[in-house]
């Protein structure tokens, strides 16, 4: 792996940690689901489905806003540095 400054090195784990996790709630195996009492006969629970479907949208939306943060100080790291930039040309 590249070398990388050493709050990016951070993020960069922070961020492996959140795919692994993400991924590992995906990948969970199917549940044997049980019908409810209420239910008639013959119908599939929807309830614990909608739970878990729940719960996964749940973390993506998770991981989307900290994807979109991620980005958002990038972008700001950028313009800083062009700033920087820009300045040390002019004062050459």
């Amino acid at each position: 792996r590249d070398e990388l400054p050493e709050g990016e090195e951070e993020e960069e784990e922070e961020l492996e940690l959140s795919r692994a996790g993400f991924r590992g709630a995906t990948s969970s195996p199917p549940q044997k689901l049980s019908a409810s009492p209420g239910d008639p006969p013959g119908t599939p629970p929807l309830a614990p489905v909608l739970q878990l479907l729940r719960s996964q949208l749940q973390e993506k939306d998770a991981l989307l806003r900290h994807l979109e943060s991620d980005w958002e100080r990038s972008r700001a790291q950028r313009e800083r540095e062009e700033r920087l930039l820009v300045t040390a040309w002019y004062n050459m």
